[in-house]
This record gives structure tokens, C-alpha cells and sequence, in this order.
């Protein structure tokens, strides 16, 4: 029977060594990589353990698409500022938020695969790894049902056509039957010789970490946004405090995010970032306030003219993907913005890092002291 995890598993050749519950993939200098759900190690022999298939449904079984998908609006509904409050009171209320898992795999099963893969390919390049294997955790209710089936499928096919994008595939896994009514969600786990990053953003070292920081540590460095901004708050925390749970998550483009992390990889080998963090959870303001939480460093910045057209929850709180802060030394961001604008990706500087207080020109202020105040 043909398994509905086929699409994601290494095809057969002879770097893989054997992949299931536990995978093994043969290095250039003839150790392997052996990999089991989220930990990896260095081995010399490795032995395939016993019964190590993972048990999964098959992909002939019926599916039928949720009615849910059928009612989500295409384009995400618009919240008055009146309703959504000032946006000193909305920043606290996510940042304590920024650490509950996004919805996109429900959202979208497909574009939420895609998601997965792509938010742990932008984390392996903040950790300077070189993935070489994937491993997986797959987690869905109501197992049997059509549209369960129908969620694992196409979750399944949007994450194996992100990681062939990617010249990667699976050798670990697992899937669980969660209870009745939970929504599917997928983790995944990107592995090196140095070792591995999840898409949730966790690093894990077999080596003193290299390369740049995901904070601000420098007073009077550029800080540059790679990547484009829109005015899509799908998916977005930001609407799911306000109270709107039902919206497709961000859309995503391969192409565009390949080429933003080709920009971050030749930048970073020529040593010109100080610091690097993908846009993430909450949008720009709150990736900013990370940057800046981890020192107390503050940072002074502005929307540029090129997002004047942007709505400014957008700019703030959007969480449009394929996206970088980074943090270079004033000199070199012309050098930095060549790299980009070859290959067309928007490299525009946003301001300078200093200070205690963080302010988006005239949209938002915090105070160093409150920054302060919020937990990191």
C-alpha cells in the first residue's frame, strides 16, 4: 500500500542509508548523520532499528476537502482602527501573545506545508547551518475521517514541494492521531553536520555557534528589511486578537523566497551582517522588539516611502513571508543592496539601531523602560 507520507521521503540513492521513524544519510567524509524527530547525531556505523516504518494511512482513502476552507473569505478582512485600538495598546497584547503557534496548516493545509518548511529554511540560515536531512512530526483529529485525510494530504504535498525546492527530503518522522476536533499541524526539523533548527525557530549546536546574531548588539548600525512588504494581514496575530480566527494564512512564493535566502547567504559570506532574524510571528514591530528586548538596545526607524501605499497595521503587525531584519554597518549597505537588487529582491534600509526606546516613525513609540518590562 502506498503511504500518505511517500511524497515526503528521501527517494532511493545511496546517501540514504535507511529512513522511518529513525533515518541515516552517509557524509561526504563516510560517517552518517542519524536522525530521530527532532535530535541528530554523528555515527560511524549506524544500524537500522526494527520495525522502524511509520504508520500512516493510506493515500487511496477518500477524501473530501472541510467545509470550513469553503467559507474562508480570499482576502483578509479589514479592521478599522477605531476597532482595533491604538497601536500602544496592541503591541504588548501580541508580543505576550508571539509564542502561540500560528494556525496556518488549518488555515490552509497545502500553503501551511509550504509555511513549515520554509520558516525552518529561513531559521537554519540565522544558525549559518547547511541542511542536509529533514525529519517531521505530523499531528491531525478526527483520523479516518475524509477530511482529516484530505488535511494530511495536502499538508503533505506543500511541505515535500517546499523541501524539493530545496534540494531536501525526509529521513525521520512521525505522525499522531491527536484527539477528535484538533487541528493538524506539522513540525519540522531541518538537520547538518553542525546540527539542526525547527521551524519553530529552536537551534540546536554541535558546535560554538558561528556567524550572526538574531539581535541587536551594535549602537549606530543600519538596520534593512529583505524581502516585500504588503498589505495582507492573513493569517496574522494581529487579526486573531481582534477577534478574527478565520482568514487563509500569508501566501507564500517559492521563487521569492529562495532568492531572499540566496541575498542572506552571500551576504553573510562576505561577513556584512551584524545580525539577522526573520520576520516572524506579530510582523515587523514585534521582530523589531525582539531584536531589541535581548540587549536592551533600542533602535530609531521609519516606514519608507516605498510602503507609503501600505496600511499601517500591515506595515506594523502583517506577517507577509520571505522576509528579513538585518542589522549592517552603515558602509556597507550599499554593497548589501547591489547583492539584493540583482536578483530583484528590496533591500531598504529602515533606520539605525541606539538608544532605549524603539520608534516606527510616527505610528508607534515604546519606551526603553517598557521594552524592559516585557518578557523575553
Amino acid at each position: 500500500m502506498a503511504s500518505i507520507l511517500d511524497p515526503l521521503w528521501a527517494p532511493n540513492d545511496q546517501q540514504v542509508l535507511f529512513h522511518g521513524r529513525v533515518g541515516a544519510l552517509r557524509l561526504a567524509d563516510g560517517r552518517s548523520l542519524v536522525v530521530e524527530g527532532a535530535a541528530s547525531r554523528i555515527d560511524d556505523s549506524p544500524a537500522e532499528p526494527p520495525d522502524n516504518s511509520v504508520a500512516a494511512p493510506d493515500r487511496s482513502l477518500p477524501v473530501r476537502r472541510p467545509a470550513y476552507l469553503n467559507a474562508v473569505p480570499l482576502f483578509a478582512p479589514h479592521v478599522p482602527d477605531a476597532e482595533a485600538g491604538s497601536w500602544d495598546d496592541i503591541a504588548p497584547e501580541l508580543w505576550a501573545s508571539r509564542l502561540e503557534p500560528d494556525s496556518f496548516v488549518r488555515q490552509d493545509p497545502y500553503t501551511g506545508g509550504l509555511l513549515r518548511v520554509c520558516q525552518a529554511l529561513r531559521w537554519a540560515a540565522v544558525a549559518d547551518l547547511d541542511p542536509l536531512a529533514v525529519s517531521f512530526s505530523l499531528s491531525y483529529g478526527d483520523g479516518g475521517s475524509p477530511e482529516a485525510q484530505y488535511q494530511l494530504t495536502r499538508c503533505v504535498q506543500g511541505a515535500a514541494d517546499a523541501l524539493a525546492m530545496a534540494g531536501l527530503a525526509a529521513v525521520s518522522g512521525e505522525i499522531e492521531c491527536a484527539e477528535a476536533g484538533a487541528d493538524p499541524n506539522l513540525r519540522i526539523w531541518l538537520h547538518g553536520a553542525a546540527g539542526s533548527v525547527s521551524s519553530a525557530g529552536e537551534i540546536g549546536s554541535r558546535r560554538e555557534a558561528q556567524g550572526a546574531r538574531s539581535w541587536f548588539a551594535d549602537s549606530g548600525s543600519a538596520i534593512v528589511h529583505l524581502g516585500r512588504a504588503t498589505s495582507d494581514l492573513s493569517g496574522s496575530l494581529y487579526l486573531e486578537r481582534r477577534g478574527v480566527q478565520e482568514t487563509l494564512p500569508p501566501p507564500i512564493d517559492l521563487i521569492a523566497e529562495g532568492r531572499v535566502l540566496e541575498v542572506v547567504r552571500e551576504a553573510r559570506g562576505l561577513g556584512l551582517l551584524q545580525s539577522l532574524r526573520p520576520v516572524g510571528r506579530g510582523g515587523l514591530l514585534i521582530t523589531l522588539a525582539l531584536c531589541c528586548a535581548q540587549l536592551g538596545l533600542g533602535a530609531e526607524t521609519a516606514v519608507p516611502e516605498a510602503w507609503s501605499s501600505i496600511d499601517p497595521a500591515a506595515v506594523l503587525f502583517g506577517e507577509a513571508q520571505s522576509r528579513f531584519l538585518v542589522s549592517v554597518a552603515p558602509d556597507d549597505v550599499p554593497r548589501l543592496q547591489q547583492i539584493a537588487g540583482a536578483i530583484g529582491v528590496p533591500a531598504l534600509t529602515l533606520g539605525t539601531t541606539g538608544g532605549a526606546d524603539l520608534t516606527v516613525g510616527s505610528l508607534i513609540h515604546i519606551a526603553g523602560r517598557v521594552l524592559k518590562e516585557w518578557p523575553i
